[in-house]
């Protein structure tokens, strides 16, 4: 495996919401952007929950696959639309996403 293969596959970042620790990838990688487009043609509405299942799931991503039970956990707490929202929101932050300016 290659140098930044390994890193994409291994680096991860912890962030707390509703109640517990959440480990998501560093950075996205072409599995995760693939899934979300694919999702969005198929006229998804819930963003939020789709951020969440493509960075918790491990069917979407090898990255995925450092913590496999995440997803499962996170749907059995049913988090609401608000709580849902935030999340997708500490996901965003935790990838560095809301950072403003031009890059």
């Amino acid at each position: 495996m290659s140098a930044l293969a390994d890193e994409t596959l291994h680096d991860s970042t912890t962030f707390e919401h509703l109640g517990r620790s959440w480990t998501i990838p560093t950075k996205r990688n072409a599995a995760h952007l693939i899934w979300m487009q694919r999702e969005m043609r198929l006229g998804i509405v819930a963003s939020d929950l789709m951020a969440a299942q493509a960075f918790l799931d491990p069917a979407v991503s090898k990255a995925n696959q450092q913590k496999p039970d995440q997803f499962k956990a996170f749907l059995d707490l049913e988090p609401d639309d608000g709580q849902l929202e935030e999340f997708s929101q500490k996901l965003s932050k935790a990838l560095g996403l809301d950072e403003t300016g031009n890059s």
